[in-house]
């Protein structure tokens, strides 16, 4: 619906209205910022949560769970661990836990950064090419970023 105002002024829609008010940015601004909050994406989703499942418990693998284990793993191949030492699971259950173990443990860690990384990688591509295919501002400030479902992938 365009509203009419005073003789000789052209009739314009709301939105027609909030375009000239509140201009896009360029196509190249927008996939810059679209670009950026892709990265964003990413350094939070590699800080995230990442679980693993070995010798029937689940295990975290998050860096902070690495940074944990790594000065633990040096001792334990020393031969230094106190007795009846155990490692918490990702329920929160302790588990007794022998040199050999904690190894496993930090291979499987490892393996499931590398993993979910490698995901996390494809994902913010696969993004940024989508918007770099978009030939409208709106359409790339639009661009819904984050996983296709709610399953990492």
């Amino acid at each position: 619906d365009k509203k009419f105002y005073k003789e000789g002024l052209i009739p314009i829609t709301e939105e027609e209205a909030n375009e000239i008010l509140n201009p896009l940015p360029d196509i190249e601004d927008a996939r810059k910022q679209k670009h950026t909050e892709i990265n964003h994406w990413r350094d939070i989703q590699e800080n995230g949560v990442i679980t693993f499942t070995w010798n029937n418990h689940s295990w975290d693998a998050s860096k902070a769970s690495q940074d944990r284990l790594a000065p633990v793993l040096v001792v334990a191949k020393s031969g230094q661990l106190p007795p009846g030492f155990f490692w918490t699971d990702a329920n929160n259950e302790d588990v007794p836990v022998t040199v050999d173990d904690l190894t496993a443990i930090d291979a499987g860690m490892t393996q499931a950064m590398v993993n979910m990384g490698w995901k996390i990688h494809e994902r913010q591509r696969e993004m940024k090419k989508e918007v770099d295919e978009l030939m409208r501002a709106s359409d790339i400030l639009n661009y819904s970023v984050g996983w296709t479902d709610d399953n990492g992938n």
